[in-house]
């Protein structure tokens, strides 16, 4: 699962919550989220959030569009969706792993 995350507030400051594998992609600084990844629920035995975001393929390329497309304006959708499915497809086993 492709989780779109926010940091949580311990006693020690701000931490990535622990249900998030490789955490610290493709920040946004307008909401303050990152996207990270977590096993598909037939494959973990732990909870996440009902109130976490997941998204697919086309809604990381879409973020990955918007964020990079003001440093890069010559930026394609179809260049973003390339970084998108990279991304994925560099992690697609660990998501049916638990």
């Amino acid at each position: 699962m492709i989780l779109e995350y926010m940091l949580i507030k311990k006693n020690n400051g701000l931490t990535v919550p622990e249900w998030v594998e490789e955490p610290g992609y493709f920040f946004d600084s307008n909401d303050n989220t990152y996207i990270g990844w977590s096993p598909d629920l037939e494959n973990r035995q732990y909870y996440i959030p009902d109130s976490v975001v997941v998204l697919d393929e086309a809604a990381l390329a879409e973020r990955i569009y918007r964020l990079y497309k003001i440093d890069n304006p010559d930026l394609t959708m179809e260049e973003a969706t390339k970084i998108a499915n990279n991304w994925f497809n560099a992690r697609r086993s660990n998501f049916s792993e638990s």
